[in-house]
């Protein structure tokens, strides 16, 4: 729902006003994909598969097509 209230701010020319509580979600947005980030290049080299440099990438640039994907659809449907 928060990038919600941020498309609609950005798309309809409003003030956003939540930018204490967008910086703490930021925060814990990089935290969660160093996090899995880790997780997956840990089971990777464990099971020996030293191809691990682009789906570590990938597991945590998941979130980034998320966000744009969403942004899209939301520039289609309520724009």
């Amino acid at each position: 729902t928060e990038l919600f209230f941020i498309m609609s701010s950005i798309w309809q020319h409003q003030f956003y006003y939540l930018f204490g509580f967008l910086a703490l979600v930021l925060c814990i947005l990089v935290v969660t994909c160093a996090e899995i980030s880790i997780a997956l290049t840990y089971f990777q080299l464990t099971s020996e598969d030293y191809h691990w440099w682009w789906r570590s990438f990938f597991s945590s640039a998941s979130s980034a097509l998320y966000v744009f994907l969403y942004s899209a659809m939301y520039f289609n449907s309520r724009l």
